[in-house]
């Protein structure tokens, strides 16, 4: 488990059991190196760690398009003050 409690490299696991796959932690520079420089003779599996504040702005949008999909005008996205 990661410090927040959820095993996000497990994913790959979860949709496919038994899936080869290299699962990686990124949270700095080097650790993306480290990961790129893996074998390529899987599925790469990367859990990007960022900083809130250096979310680009087309993946707020995007995520803001997935909660209007998935709650519509009455969903959590549309509270004051809430980040999805």
């Amino acid at each position: 488990m990661t410090a927040t409690g959820r095993a996000y490299t497990e994913l790959p696991q979860v949709f496919c059991p038994g899936a080869k796959a290299r699962s990686f932690t990124v949270s700095t520079l080097a650790d993306l190196k480290e990961a790129l420089a893996a074998p390529h003779d899987s599925m790469i599996f990367l859990e990007l760690i960022m900083d809130p504040t250096d979310t680009p702005n087309v993946l707020i949008e995007s995520g803001l398009g997935s909660a209007n999909l998935n709650f519509g005008p009455r969903g959590p996205q549309h509270r004051p003050g809430i980040r999805i």
